[in-house]
This record gives structure tokens, C-alpha cells and sequence, in this order.
């Protein structure tokens, strides 16, 4: 399999990438999710129980990461400087 090195190093390369880990992220944390309710909703021992907490605070996380990371690529928005978002002029 040949990878296309100009392209994973292009500006529009590095936004696929980007696009590809926001929803890697959203799908990781819908997967924890789903796993997080049928653990609580079956559980037997303790151990269920808090491994299906704790998957839900992954799940959260993952959320997180996914929405910072959305928030972060820009869709043909221009560049502002430091100044320009802080208000100073």
C-alpha cells in the first residue's frame, strides 16, 4: 500500500487527519457509553458497577476531547492574532 506523503504534509492533509481523530473520538466515547449502561444496568458483583462508572467518566472524556478538538479546527475561517481575540488594540 503506497501512502501519499504530499498529502499527509498539505494543509488539507492535516485537516482529514483532524477530522478522522474528532470522530475516532465521538465513536470511542458512543462505544463506552453503550458498554457503561448495559455494565450498570446488568451488574452482579461491586466490580460491574464501578467499571461501568468508570466507563461513563471515560465516555465524558472522550466527549470532551472530541468537542475541543472540533472546536479547534477551523473550517475556512481566517487566522486572528492574540491581540484581535483579546480585544486590545
Amino acid at each position: 500500500m503506497e501512502v501519499d506523503l504530499a498529502l499527509l504534509k498539505s494543509s488539507k492533509g492535516l485537516l482529514k487527519i483532524a477530522e478522522m481523530d474528532v470522530f475516532n473520538s465521538l465513536f470511542a466515547a458512543a462505544f463506552m457509553f453503550i458498554l457503561s449502561m448495559v455494565a450498570v444496568s446488568t451488574f452482579t458483583v461491586k466490580g460491574t458497577l464501578s467499571g461501568g462508572i468508570m466507563g461513563f467518566v471515560a465516555a465524558a472524556l472522550w466527549s470532551l476531547d472530541g468537542y475541543i478538538l472540533f472546536k479547534k479546527i477551523t473550517f475556512n475561517k481566517p487566522r486572528t492574532t492574540t491581540r484581535a481575540q483579546t480585544g486590545e488594540e
